[in-house]
Parts: structure tokens; sequence; C-alpha cells
């Protein structure tokens, strides 16, 4: 009797350390997801915002690119030296204003460098007397920009967009497998807090680390540096947002 006594006892304690482990592999899983989400978000979602045409055009390699080809390909129609009219260009590109014209570009070679597009990048005549200042660039048809296609961020850009809902999936199962265990309140209270310190982690990892550490590591192209640029855009939300979670995390945990 005394043993059968134990037994039952005991079994509590059985069910709250399973579903300790069913809340910290959905903390994990979920956590993962968003860094990977927010790293979709930032990195690989192009568009014509003025602030990311100047993030990525802020890149001195990137610019120079675009400056060179233009400089090339207008100095002889609007009759300007390329020493001149070069420098020109560049201030042009570097401004507000320029990021305004250059928007549309940009966004088009953000798709195709993360392998979105695979159409060529191009400026039309009506782009470039904007950005030459000359009513003569006009007669060009057209420029296109040597935008590479890069490897390391199309491999990257298609595993962001099927892990999400994959790890979101597995986490809220095991949320599901941990509730059915019938957990006491710690057990819930920890789960949460290690959800609080996962999603810290991962955003920290995914949204700063990777595209601004290991992305450029792999990959030298110029049009490469969009990654860190971009995600340094958000690194003063990533920096608050996961010390706020960790803290909340941690004081749920101890």
């Amino acid at each position: 009797m005394v043993e059968r006594t134990q037994t039952i006892r005991e079994t509590p304690r059985v069910q709250r350390s399973l579903a300790g482990v069913f809340f910290l592999v959905a903390a994990v899983a979920i956590g993962i997801a968003v860094g990977v989400w927010w790293l979709d978000r930032v990195v690989f979602t192009p568009d014509a915002t003025r602030g990311r045409t100047e993030a990525i055009l802020d890149d001195p390699d990137i610019r120079a690119e675009v400056v060179a080809v233009v400089t090339a390909g207008t100095s002889a129609v609007v009759e300007r030296p390329p020493e001149e009219l070069g420098p020109f260009v560049d201030q042009i590109v570097g401004s507000r204003p320029g990021a305004v014209v250059m928007a549309e570009i940009v966004a088009d070679a953000h798709a195709r460098v993360i392998g979105a597009n695979d159409e060529l990048v191009t400026v039309t005549g009506e782009q470039l007397v904007q950005i030459v200042r000359d009513e003569r660039a006009v007669e060009i048809a057209s420029l296109t920009l040597p935008v590479p296609r890069v490897g390391t961020l199309d491999a990257l850009g298609t595993v962001v967009t099927w892990a999400p809902p994959i790890l979101l999936g597995l986490g809220l199962l095991c949320i599901l497998l941990g509730l059915l265990t019938r957990p006491e309140g710690r057990d819930i209270r920890r789960g949460l807090g290690e959800l609080a310190v996962a999603i810290a982690v991962s955003v920290v990892v995914f949204g700063l680390l990777v595209p601004v550490f290991l992305v450029p590591s792999i990959d030298d192209s110029a049009w490469t540096q969009l990654a860190p640029r971009l995600a340094s855009r958000s690194a003063a939300i990533v920096i608050v947002g996961a010390s706020a979670l960790a803290v909340v995390g941690l004081a749920l945990i101890l």
C-alpha cells in the first residue's frame, strides 16, 4: 500500500517534467520561427521605400557600380566628361531626392539579388534625366545594371520562406501536447519565460548576426552588402526588444 501511494504521488512530477520538455521544444521552435520571420521581413522583402533605398545606396561599393554604369552610358550624350559627371551622379544618387528616383531601380535590384526576380535591372531614359539632370539623357533607351543573383542570399531566401510556418506548427503542437499532460502553473510560467528568452536570442541571431556577419563572410559580391545594410537599420529595435524579452523571460523562469 505504501509503495502504491508513493507511485501515485510521484505521477504529477513525471507529468510536470514531460510538460516542461514539450514547452521547451515549443519555445525553441517558435523562437526560431520568429527570428527567421524577422530576417525575411527585414532582408528578403524588397520594396521601393526611400528608407530602404538610402540604406542600400549608402554602401560605397553598390553606389559605385550604379554611378559607373550611369556615367559611362550618359557621358557622351550629355557632353560631360566622366571625371566631371561621375562625382555629380554620385552626389545625386547618394542624396535623399536621389533615393526617391532610385527607389524602384534598387527594389528591382534587391529582388534579383535574392533570387525573387530573374529579369535584368534597367534604368530608363526618363530616370536617367532625373539622375544626370539633363533632358538629353531621355534619348537613351535604357541602361542595364550588372546586378548578379547572389547564390547565398538566394538559398537563404528559400529557407526563410518555408521555415517559419513549419517551426510555428511544431511549436503549437508541442504546446498542445504539453497542455494535455495537465501542467501546473509553474510549468506554464517557466514555459512562457523560455519562450520569451528563445525569441530574444533568435531575433538577435537571425536579425543581426546572420545578415551582418555571416552572409558577407560567405559571399564578397558588392550587392551582398545590402543584407547587413538593411539589417543594421533595425538594430536598435532588435536590441531593445530582445533585451526587454530576455528580462521578462528570466524573471518568469527564476
